[in-house]
This record gives C-alpha cells, sequence and structure tokens, in this order.
C-alpha cells in the first residue's frame, strides 16, 4: 500500500509540472513553451526541434490562471 501511495504522489505531481510547470509563473509563456518543446518533446520523441516564437514576449502576463 505505501509504494502504491508513493507511485501515485509521484504520477499526481508529474502530471500537475506537466499541466502548469513553474517556469509558465516564473519567466512566462515564451519560456515554458520553450522548455517544453525543446527539452520533453525532444525526450518523448526523439524529434530535433527548432523552436521560434514572435509576439509573445510583448503581450502582458494572464493573471489567475
Amino acid at each position: 500500500m505505501e509504494q502504491l501511495t508513493d507511485t501515485l504522489m509521484r504520477e499526481i505531481h508529474r502530471l500537475a509540472w506537466e499541466l502548469h510547470p513553474a517556469v509558465l509563473d516564473d519567466l512566462g509563456l515564451e519560456a515554458a513553451l520553450r522548455r517544453y518543446v525543446t527539452g520533453m518533446v525532444r525526450k518523448q520523441s526523439g524529434v530535433a526541434v527548432d523552436f521560434h516564437c514572435d509576439g509573445l514576449a510583448d503581450r502582458p502576463a494572464a493573471v489567475g490562471i
């Protein structure tokens, strides 16, 4: 039971991070997308990614999401 609980807690933490990474709050949407695309996608698929973003830096951050 303890091992199952530990596994569930790790999976919940991973899922929460994937749905709302801390970098989104700390550095903004562009940095969060860049980190996700260049890191997670590459690790999961093995596909090299070249991320380009235009215009997000000029937008105000959303509050209360």
